[in-house]
């Protein structure tokens, strides 16, 4: 499935909550939903939204085992699940501290897992 997406990174599952902010031509799309995995270059996510599209810049606020995060992505896929949507998001010009947060909490989700 790596390929499929034009992964680069490992995805880990992760459970956590988010708020989704995207600038398109309609203006200001903003949406909540559930962060479904994560990796060092991105995250798909499953947000309630009438619609997405890919090619979207904006950020997500997310909260994964009691961190907050506020990230920078641009939106590369979308597809349609059930009453929401699943976006696969490839992160934008992070900070360092951004992806040490990253890599942190990929590292603390996969200890709980093993």
């Amino acid at each position: 499935m790596g390929a499929e997406h034009g992964r680069s990174a490992e995805r880990v599952p992760v459970e956590g909550t988010l708020r989704l902010m995207v600038k398109s031509g309609a203006g200001l799309l903003v949406g909540s939903g559930e962060i479904v995995d994560l990796s060092s270059g991105g995250c798909a996510i499953r947000v309630q939204h009438r619609s997405m599209a890919p090619g979207l810049f904006g950020r997500i606020h997310v909260e994964i085992a009691g961190e907050s995060l506020s990230l920078p992505i641009v939106t590369r896929w979308v597809r349609p699940d059930a009453d929401a949507w699943i976006v696969g998001c490839r992160f934008h010009e992070l900070t360092f501290e951004d992806q040490k947060a990253i890599h942190a909490l990929i590292a603390e989700t996969q200890e709980i897992a093993i």
